[in-house]
């Protein structure tokens, strides 16, 4: 689901699959149940992965960095403006306290990089272990309905209100 983005997206010519899932960091840690587990012992985890980590905007250094030139080029006149802003941008992630690293890939980089945000942020660092066995799985099937969509031509994705996540409409 992914913040709803594949909210409304209609198949075409060919069925479409996907995963229920809320993002994809259930399918880097192998089901959303690990997810979910995850979130219930520590519900403040903010999870970085190395896709998330090559735009350089998760919660760290070079995301601050990159919103004091932004909100600098914006408001040149107005340094009070720009604090206000960089706090504000603070307290959403005031809830977190962990940086959960998942890497299907086995990046010292990345994982480097998340350690580094999760100082700069004054969390914990946490590496999780992952499993690749629910995304080879959609890659190549065969795909059991309670954990993935398959869309037929000319459908829909909707959203769903139980824990399928996910449904097709007309």
């Amino acid at each position: 689901m992914c913040g709803g983005g594949l909210i409304g997206v209609e198949a075409q010519r060919c069925p479409l699959v996907l995963p229920r899932a809320h993002d994809c960091i259930s399918l880097l840690l192998g089901s959303a149940e690990r997810h979910q587990a995850v979130l219930r012992q520590n519900p403040a985890t903010y999870f970085y992965s190395p896709g998330w980590i090559r735009g350089k905007r998760v919660p760290g250094p070079d995301r601050e960095a990159y919103l004091r030139k932004f909100y600098s080029d914006r408001y040149p006149d107005d340094p009070e403006i720009i604090e206000d802003l960089i706090e504000a941008e603070q307290e959403t992630y005031a809830h977190h306290d962990t940086a959960a690293y998942v890497d299907l890939t086995d990046n010292a980089v990345a994982r480097d990089y998340c350690q580094n945000c999760a100082l700069h942020q004054g969390w914990k660092f946490e590496a999780l272990s992952t499993d690749n066995t629910w995304l080879r799985t959609l890659v190549g099937g065969p795909w059991d309905a309670s954990q993935f969509l398959t869309v037929p031509p000319g459908q829909k994705v909707s959203l769903a209100t139980d824990e399928k996540l996910i449904l097709t409409a007309e």
